[in-house]
């Protein structure tokens, strides 16, 4: 299995008094995949050791996303500094152990910073109240009013307000036996005093509220005169600002003199409950607990030899076959171990998912033809430099994660300049002046800036070189495309699906070649379709570049090939279904259902899939189109330099986001569709993999 590791399923029979120093060997055993029994009673100590971890890790969780802590530092800060995170070590005996210090150490941390939250949160929003307040009063602070004495008066209901200017009509008309007063305090906005016969002082409320107009007034513990207020609540705000600040000062200090911890313990803590959870169901047998799960096959020894001392059972896991495989596949993981070079082109395999147990992993060849396709598109010696450069740089001060991101930008890049010294270009100038010793290597001229030894006004595509890059292209699809059938072949193989084999993969692979045979004697016809099957006088290119028998030969042949595998297709599953070798379906919607997926699904998409590898040329053409451009600004002088490297900057982030799209288009569209499921589960080893904390058993 290529990429993926062979697996054993192993058991593990312990006393339940032994499941603590069971879980901890299996830890330090490393590669054990869990496997939960189907069984709905829990472990009563793990469960509660679970719900210790869950607990810890949920309170460190809500401090972390209240404080704004980072769990990783970010991409730039990364690049300017590198990434430099020191695991801290929890030592123990076992989880329960481990659980309860995390427990332990955890709490006075939790108490601490939630306390020095609710002291910031508290004074915030005591300042907030206050500042609500002084801007209300800072509008009528021009007023020198005691509001007591509306409140004394016993004949007259007098009211202070703050009504909308454009309203004040209304209001003094609604109100015709109310002596009204107002003054502007802004250009939208005036203080009002309303002054009225206290039996119609409810009609006055009624009116100001139809209106959205409050009565004004002042919280009893300030002077009830605008102006002292406004003094009393200004000297209020003030300390209370001074308090808000003090109070996020401390917590900004306990965060970040507490900051390695908190991270290390909520990722511990998280470790802890993973664990746990997934080994609390451990059977229903009272006092035997029934461990289960799956290993790499090389550590099937080493396993008998560290839990000797109990129960073990171990059997290889085979590949299974037919549909009940399929489904037994489906629940074992996939272990996949490619070499650390190919192995960072994992992520481009895991956009359609992990490959099934016993399924073809084609990482490998990932990472061969991802960066070439990758060059092609982007042949540029300069930008190539660059994007290797960046790659080296991120894979030298990156996360794990993103080690593998920089792998893949430093081998894109690599791939990029060798493309652009073929072609003989570096930041969209020609190499042979500038780098006399790279430029004997190009052997491809993709922009021709002399014609007849005279220089070009405005340099262009050369669209010999571009018609041979379309070429190449297309060669390179079909040998990619056929690499992705006869994968698919080899993995119907392996599961002996020969049934599958013999009606769907067999004449898919002959269906292309006949295809690819015709294509080839078109193109040597000068593209005559029907002139193809009669021309005797051209001689067909074998892969655009050697020629091979006459064109007519290869054409009728071709086309053979191609019906014969057409009319097999759809002729071969309603025959296994007549020699009951296939469940039963009725003939005649096989038939239809054969013909318009053989003449019209097969021979269209096999057709579109080889075009579609076109692009490789193409956006190589537009890269080169549109440096030309660019350096056109160089006529400008030097003055202009900063524009264009602004300029070579944008291209290579947008340029080279594009290309890497299309390039994985090519792969998961065009490619994968031949052979590739990506339904498998991937192997999840007991204890996680951490950054931050560090597990040391003693």
């Amino acid at each position: 299995m290529v990429g993926v590791t062979k697996l054993s399923k192993v058991s593990l029979i312990v006393p339940r008094s032994d499941i603590p120093a069971a879980l901890r060997r299996l830890s330090e055993f490393g590669m054990f995949h869990p496997v939960q029994p189907q069984s709905e009673s829990y472990d009563p100590k793990l469960d509660e050791l679970a719900s210790k971890a869950f607990k810890v890790y949920i309170a460190l969780g809500e401090i972390i996303r209240d404080t704004k802590l980072q769990l990783e530092p970010g991409v730039i800060e990364i690049l300017m500094k590198g990434y430099n995170v020191s695991k801290e070590k929890f030592t123990a005996t076992d989880w329960e152990d481990l659980v309860n210090k995390v427990e332990v150490e955890a709490e006075p941390l939790i108490d601490e910073i939630n306390r020095a939250l609710g002291e910031a949160a508290d004074a915030e929003k005591r300042l907030q109240s206050e500042s609500a307040m002084k801007e209300a009063l800072k509008l009528v602070s021009g007023f020198s009013i005691d509001f007591r004495q509306f409140t004394s008066l016993k004949r007259f209901h007098v009211v202070f307000a703050v009504a909308a200017s454009k309203d004040l009509l209304e209001i003094k008309n609604s109100l015709p036996d109310s002596i009204i007063i107002d003054s502007p305090l802004t250009e939208t906005e005036s203080a009002v005093v309303i002054a009225s016969p206290r039996a119609i002082g409810a009609t006055v409320e009624k009116v100001l509220r139809s209106f959205e107009v409050e009565p004004f007034s002042i919280p009893a513990d300030l002077p009830q005169n605008p102006a002292e207020a406004y003094k009393a609540i200004e000297a209020r705000a003030l300390e209370l600002q001074n308090k808000a600040e003090s109070s996020k000062q401390k917590l900004a200090e306990a965060v970040t003199k507490n900051q390695d911890r908190i991270l290390a313990l909520h990722e511990v803590s998280k470790s802890a409950y993973e664990v746990l959870n997934q080994m609390k169901k451990s059977g229903d047998l009272k006092r035997m607990a029934i461990i289960q799960g799956y290993i790499p096959y090389v550590d099937e020894h080493r396993f008998n030899e560290t839990f000797g001392r109990w129960i073990t059972l171990a059997e290889g896991v085979h590949e299974q076959h037919g549909n009940h495989g399929e489904q037994h596949a489906q629940e074992i993981p996939t272990l996949m171990t490619n070499p650390s070079f190919t192995g960072s082109f994992e992520a481009i395999t895991l956009n359609q998912g992990f490959p099934r147990y016993g399924e073809f992993d084609p990482t490998i060849i990932i990472g061969i033809v991802f960066p070439i396709f990758f060059g092609i598109m982007f042949g540029d010696l300069g930008h190539g430099m660059v994007m290797l450069l960046f790659g080296l740089l991120l894979f030298q001060r990156g996360t794990p994660g993103l080690k593998k991101w920089g792998m893949i930008f430093a081998v894109a890049g690599a791939s990029s300049s060798i493309m652009g010294v073929l072609v003989g270009e570096a930041f969209g100038l020609e190499i042979r002046p500038y780098l006399p010793a790279l430029g004997q290597f190009t052997v491809l001229e993709l922009v021709e800036r002399f014609h007849e030894g005279e220089a070009l006004a405005t340099p262009i595509i050369n669209t010999v070189t571009l018609k041979f890059m379309l070429k190449v292209t297309l060669m390179l699809g079909m040998l990619h495309l056929i690499s992705g059938i006869i994968v698919g072949l080899w993995n119907e193989v392996k599961q002996k699906e020969n049934n599958e084999i013999i009606i769907e993969r067999i004449p898919t692979l002959t269906m292309y070649i006949g295809l690819i045979m015709v294509m080839f004697a078109v193109v040597g016809a000068r593209f005559d379709v029907f002139g193809s099957f009669s021309d005797y006088n051209h001689a067909t290119p074998i892969f655009f570049f050697f020629n091979g028998p006459p064109v007519a030969i290869t054409a009728n042949i071709g086309a053979a090939i191609l019906v014969c595998s057409i009319v097999y297709y759809i002729t071969a599953k309603p025959l296994f279904i007549k020699m009951g070798k296939i469940p039963k379906e009725p003939i005649g919607m096989v038939l239809m259902v054969g013909v318009i997926e053989g003449i019209i699904g097969k021979v269209p998409q096999l057709l579109s899939n080889t075009i579609s590898y076109v692009r490789l040329a193409i956006l190589l053409g537009v890269h080169a189109a549109l440096m030309i451009v660019v350096n056109k600004l160089w006529q400008a002088g030097l003055w202009i330099v900063p524009a264009i490297v602004i300029l070579n900057i944008l291209i290579i982030v947008f340029e080279g986001l594009i290309v890497y799209i299309q390039d994985l288009r090519l792969h998961l569209y065009e490619w994968f569709t031949k052979f590739y499921g990506g339904t498998g589960a991937p192997f999840r080893q007991l204890k996680p993999v951490t950054l931050r904390s560090e597990i040391e058993w003693k």
